[in-house]
């Protein structure tokens, strides 16, 4: 969702799309094995800026229990809450992805802050 949603019905809309992309991905060569979701509220380091350097939080994800073939996790943006008196810079993606599960990384940079943002993310084999 690149602009900011005009109406009720445009976030619907969104979800919609959403959904029919879940959908594709699921009925494409892999399968949706575990999915989560994560809320960071009011943290620190997403709150302060520190000039032009990047802010990184890391949330450890393990899986309930070991997958193997995990290729891919696939973050998306529930909700975001950020300061209206800079501009909302961020990034979520995965790192160290093994049967065991992930890191989760949320990013904000330069004079945005962060002060709450909720993912969802799916793990595909």
């Amino acid at each position: 969702m690149s602009d900011k949603p005009k109406s009720v019905l445009d976030v619907i809309g969104w979800c919609q799309e959403l959904e029919q992309r879940l959908e594709k991905i699921e009925h494409s060569s892999g399968r949706i094995v575990a999915s989560g979701q994560e809320k960071l509220k009011k943290d620190g380091l997403l709150m302060s800026p520190d000039g032009d350097k990047d802010r990184v939080v890391t949330i450890p994800i393990k899986f309930e229990n070991e997958i193997e073939g995990v290729r891919k996790i696939i973050p998306s943006i529930l909700a975001i809450d950020a300061d209206s008196h800079a501009n909302t810079r961020f990034d979520v993606y995965s790192e160290n992805l093994t049967p065991a599960g992930f890191d989760l990384k949320i990013s904000t940079w330069y004079d945005s802050k962060v002060h709450v943002i909720v993912i969802s993310w799916i793990a595909i084999t």
